[in-house]
């Protein structure tokens, strides 16, 4: 009984490995595309408030660095998406 039972345990071990390996892997194209259009739309709102907005010097530049980074993030969504 101990040798059915420990070879149960290593199969589901292998399973589970190989459904981790595998799904890590996997692109998800309806995620990435959502996560574009909702960076699109920050993307709008942030470069909206830094054209338009009163802002202090320290507020632009944290909004500009914010912008930089999510123009990054963009970037990296669009290498994804092809």
């Amino acid at each position: 009984m101990d040798k059915t039972s420990s070879k149960k345990s290593k199969k589901s071990k292998e399973n589970k490995k190989r459904r981790t390996s595998t799904d890590t892997f996997k692109v998800d194209d309806k995620g990435i595309l959502r996560k574009q259009k909702e960076l699109m739309r920050v993307l709008h709102v942030k470069t909206f408030q830094l054209q338009h907005g009163n802002l202090s010097y320290l507020d632009y530049l944290e909004l500009r660095e914010e912008l930089l980074r999510l123009n990054v993030l963009k970037d990296v969504l669009l290498r994804m998406s092809r």
